[in-house]
């Protein structure tokens, strides 16, 4: 007999591309060289894979360190326990859609714990524009299990809705 288990979000991922939605993805998370190796340094890159990986020498110590959660991918990760029992991180995007779009935002099914934006739209007036918001996520009782996954996602739905930016959410608590 097999124990099968339920997939979780690491197991699937952020699903299929579509690529003629992809053509026209409404919204990005841009990020660039200099945030990869904020990224490599957070996560503690010794000097010599540092060199192997970017081409160039990098000195840590005069570099931003980005945790993993702070990157600005669309997918959200981040560990939770009763000891840090939220966190807030922050992402940017970039309108690449019509010059004035609104999107709205809309959580889906984030079980025990509580997600809070900093923003309830995002209003768009030129195309390439930037805007940020502040994602805090918080544990809500009762206590999980260590090891245990709350899975769910964000979606930014524009007004005109013609984009659908969604962003796969994990909490794992630790």
């Amino acid at each position: 007999m097999k124990n099968w288990k339920p997939s979780n979000i690491f197991a699937r991922g952020a699903g299929h591309i579509n690529p003629p939605k992809a053509m026209d993805p409404g919204l990005v998370y841009d990020r660039n060289f200099s945030d990869y190796i904020g990224y490599m340094c957070g996560l503690k890159y010794n000097p010599t894979l540092m060199q192997h990986v970017t081409g160039r020498r990098v000195n840590c110590a005069t570099v931003k360190n980005i945790t993993p959660s702070q990157l600005n991918y669309p997918s959200i990760m981040v560990t939770l326990s009763s000891k840090s029992s939220n966190e807030t991180i922050m992402r940017t995007v970039t309108n690449v859609g019509k010059a004035n779009e609104v999107y709205t935002p809309k959580i889906v099914h984030l079980a025990n714990a509580s997600l809070i934006l900093s923003t309830n739209r995002l209003q768009f007036s030129a195309m390439d524009q930037q805007l940020s918001f502040n994602v805090t996520i918080t544990i809500m009782p009762p206590a999980l299990i260590k090891g245990t996954i709350s899975e769910g996602k964000l979606e930014w739905i524009s007004m005109s809705n013609n984009h659908v930016v969604r962003s796969p959410i994990a909490i794992v608590f630790d």
